[in-house]
């Protein structure tokens, strides 16, 4: 087990029920975070519904994220919110419907970065909103890494010796907002399966969830009990349908014929239809028509698949951001 697991796994042990001391800053250690450590964290969703998606779907990292605060689509466009306190999940788990909701998952360190803001800070009620700046995405996102570069040096050439752990980390400005800040947060832009998340809390009640007990349960058991058929309606008509990826977040691609093959798979279709498709597609990638193949690819495969399919088939859509 890890210096920083061990760390977390104190929090938790404070965090499961209410106790004054939660929310103390507890920093006893002075190993740097280095990209290679393996670290446990805490997403606490705002919409118990996401939470059934990610346990039956997974997530990636890589996908354009639905955000509560409308600014934080341009402030932090990509990655999922995670934190390394227990504690602050609880804080984040709105309890819509009567059910607040938690996954833990372990994760690389290189599969995290630190959230940035153009003011320095999130916005605070009553604060006007910055944002990075350029007229397409690719372009806001070249501003963003400026001003991740621009924080990551700023801490590098601090005094402060009490963050000389983060100094000498491999990504400084994720060791400071992971481990020594007020949300003690960090995006996770990898990819997760269903099976990589290791637990789901739960607590069901009108109260405030930061001061209550949780339930630790498998993802098996959560989707036993909370995955029920529900009409739709104006809220979640829109929700992103998961069901029509044919591969896991995580998995790579394997080429065309077995892309192929999980359509037929998929659609239960017979070889003679499928024969009709390949020669399709085959014949669209000599020509121009790498727009729709391009697009039902997106469709199918989460971002870890359609950025090794695009390189495979020589797909080259310079006005689309596949980060």
């Amino acid at each position: 087990m890890s210096l920083y697991d061990k760390f977390t796994i104190r929090w938790l042990e404070e965090a499961i029920t209410f106790s004054s001391k939660i929310g103390d800053k507890y920093v006893d250690y002075k190993t740097p975070l280095k990209d290679t450590d393996v670290v446990r964290v805490y997403h606490g969703f705002y919409d118990s519904d996401n939470a059934i998606e990610f346990c039956k779907y997974g997530v990636s990292g890589k996908e354009l994220a639905s955000r509560v605060y409308s600014y934080e689509s341009n402030n932090n466009p990509y990655g999922l919110f995670v934190t390394s306190n227990f504690k602050t999940a609880k804080d984040f788990s709105r309890g819509a419907g009567g059910t607040a909701v938690i996954i833990e998952f372990q994760t690389k360190v290189s599969n995290l970065e630190a959230p940035v803001w153009p003011s320095g800070g999130y916005t605070v009620q009553g604060q006007m909103s910055q944002y990075w700046s350029g007229e397409d995405l690719k372009s806001q996102m070249a501003d963003r890494e400026r001003g991740r570069l621009a924080a990551r040096e700023k801490i590098k050439q601090s005094t402060r010796k009490d963050i000389e752990f983060a100094k000498q980390s491999d990504k400084p400005e994720l060791a400071l907002s992971l481990f020594y800040s007020g949300e003690f947060q960090a995006l996770f832009v990898g990819d997760l399966n269903s099976n990589m998340i290791r637990a789901v809390w739960v607590y069901e009640g009108d109260k405030t969830p930061e001061y209550e007990t949780f339930t630790r349960m498998s993802c098996k058991d959560f989707l036993k009990k909370y995955d029920i058929e529900k009409p739709k309606t104006d809220y979640n008509r829109y929700k992103s349908d998961k069901s029509s990826k044919y591969y896991k977040p995580n998995d790579d691609w394997k080429g065309l014929d077995d892309f192929l093959k999980r359509i037929q798979k998929h659609y239960k279709e017979n070889d003679e239809w499928m024969d009709i498709i390949r020669k399709q597609v085959v014949d669209d990638l000599k020509t121009d028509s790498k727009d729709l193949i391009y697009h039902q690819l997106q469709l199918n495969l989460w971002p870890k698949q359609l950025k090794q399919a695009c390189e495979d088939l020589g797909i080259k859509l310079t006005k689309d951001y596949i980060p």
